[in-house]
């Protein structure tokens, strides 16, 4: 799903990169006009983007944990900035859900938002092909090759021996409840990034008896079997703060006061919508 928006005040974490640049070129526009127009329609299940109306070079994405994950369900959030040399370049990519810079997810997300993967330029492999590669391979290959990892231990340089281990289980604990946690409450509890909390909402709506029926319950179970942070590759960025049990107790209340979509209050802000064409950036 792609959404294309108009708001005041957009936080981004490119915000001040873009504010730098003056006015798009007309060969970037043309670029992303094809790209955002080729995902209205062609971005798969699991995938939200929304793109700025007046700087279509300023995005934001939501990708939603796939089935068979430790991250499944778990809403994630990364803030995309299309360079003014787009596509000669890849674009920059930050996660932006990382438990206030406190928990890692994976070996490929750290902490400060970086995302490491080869067609970013920030891992080893095949690299950014300026002819054929788009953002869409770019969110595709967020959602399958780290968040659709069974096991993410194997993303671990020096720890692909452990798949299939109890440490790669214990690993896999510990990730449930960073999701649980940091993919989940925390969003429950304060709100989605702006513009996607009514599609925030609709989700965890959607996946409410999921959830609570099994889901949580089992990766209760799975986080409180994985310990302390001793388990996981990177130690005080993989650490279970609090107890497991306070966690799921303000998830499960959270998941049963939602209300269905339809009878969410409406955003009063909607009303005062800024109609001006002035650059927000």
């Amino acid at each position: 799903m792609v959404e294309i928006y108009d708001d005041k005040s957009p936080e981004h974490v490119f915000k001040k990169e873009a504010k730098n640049v003056k006015g798009l070129s007309s060969k970037l526009m043309s670029r992303l006009t094809r790209e955002v127009g080729a995902m209205m329609n062609g971005l798969p299940p699991g995938i939200f983007l929304r793109v700025d109306s007046k700087r279509m070079d300023v995005m934001r994405a939501m990708i939603i944990g796939p089935q068979g994950s430790p991250y499944t369900n778990g809403v994630f959030f990364f803030d995309i900035y299309m360079p003014s040399t787009y596509p000669s370049v890849s674009p920059k990519c930050k996660i932006i859900t990382t438990g206030r810079g406190s928990f890692r997810f994976n070996a490929n997300l750290y902490t400060n938002g970086k995302v490491c993967l080869s067609i970013l330029g920030t891992w080893s492999g095949p690299g950014w092909e300026p002819r054929y590669s788009t953002l869409t391979q770019v969110l595709l290959s967020i959602q399958a090759m780290i968040l659709g990892v069974e096991e993410p231990i194997a993303n671990e340089p020096g720890w692909e021996y452990e798949v299939g281990s109890k440490r790669s289980k214990n690993y896999n604990g510990i990730l449930q409840w960073g999701t649980m946690k940091w993919a989940m409450l925390h969003y429950l509890q304060n709100g989605a990034p702006q513009g996607f909390d009514d599609i925030v909402k609709a989700h965890f709506w959607n996946k409410r008896d999921e959830l609570l029926k099994k889901q949580i319950p089992e990766w209760k179970a799975a986080a409180e079997s994985a310990g302390d942070s001793g388990k996981g590759p990177y130690y005080e960025e993989n650490k279970i703060s609090g107890t497991v049990n306070d966690t799921v107790k303000l998830l499960t209340e959270s998941l049963k006061k939602l209300k269905p979509p339809n009878l969410q209050e409406e955003d009063d802000e909607d009303d005062d919508e800024d109609e001006s064409d002035q650059d927000d950036f």
